[in-house]
């Protein structure tokens, strides 16, 4: 929900994690409350930069510290939308890009753990 003059995300917001990283300028590095535009290996769309607390394991969508049976709905939730908090953890082969071609590396990551 939108409240005038708040133009902080929320944690369900579709801008996290959904702009370009590559399309930063310098003067563009931190956001309007000062803090760093990258967050984790992407940016958000507007002007705030949701702080994402935690260190991410590639493939552990939950937050967890795992990669288990319970990433995989979250995973293809990701995959489906393109966007979110779980982007980068999704994004498995590291091509800025949360697809099909990341499937195989999740799923050899999920039953090797």
């Amino acid at each position: 929900m939108f409240t005038p003059g708040d133009y902080h995300l929320s944690p369900e917001s579709v801008c996290i994690d959904a702009g370009d990283p590559l399309l930063g300028a310098p003067a563009l590095d931190f956001d309007f409350d000062g803090e760093s535009r990258s967050q984790n290996c992407r940016v958000d769309i507007g002007v705030d930069e949701f702080t994402q607390d935690f260190s991410f394991v590639l493939g552990d969508l939950t937050g967890d510290g795992f990669v288990t049976v319970a990433d995989i709905p979250e995973f293809a939730e990701v995959l489906v939308n393109g966007t979110g908090l779980g982007f980068c953890a999704a994004d498995m082969n590291l091509d800025h890009a949360a697809d099909g071609r990341d499937i195989d590396v999740f799923m050899f990551v999920l039953f090797n753990s």
